[in-house]
């Protein structure tokens, strides 16, 4: 058992219950080591994942993240908050929700003493 048990069930009972089954589209580059000008393309692996997508672009959650990160709120933009599900979302990663793809802008994560407990993902559809 992990310090931060309470915490992840919490969050994925709370993301559950508020929000819908997505999917997160994980992009990976596929490169052969030795040919790297040829693009061979990219892989991807489509995982349904719970998420919360906050629309609010004046959300106290997204001006506090903005100020941490340095940056300004941009018009309409999207806060995705998915609980730990054993990926890392990256900039490369893409949100599918309704049809619609979100490309990611930023990843936040909480992660106090090593355990992912979620993330928060600035997106843009």
């Amino acid at each position: 058992m992990a310090k931060y048990d309470r915490q992840v069930a919490t969050a994925k009972k709370l993301i559950k219950k508020y929000g819908s089954i997505e999917i997160f589209r994980q992009i990976r580059d596929v490169a052969d080591p030795e040919k790297p000008w040829e693009d061979d393309g990219k892989v991807t692996t489509d995982t349904p994942v719970y998420m919360v997508f906050i629309n609010d672009s004046t959300s106290l959650a997204e001006v506090f993240a903005a100020y941490l990160a340095g940056t300004t709120i941009a018009d309409g933009s999207t806060v995705v908050y998915i609980a730990d599900f054993g990926l890392q979302p990256t900039n490369k990663d893409v949100l599918i929700k309704d049809g619609v793809e979100y490309r990611i802008e930023s990843v936040e994560t909480l992660k106090p003493a090593t355990q992912t407990i979620l993330h928060a993902l600035k997106v843009k559809g």
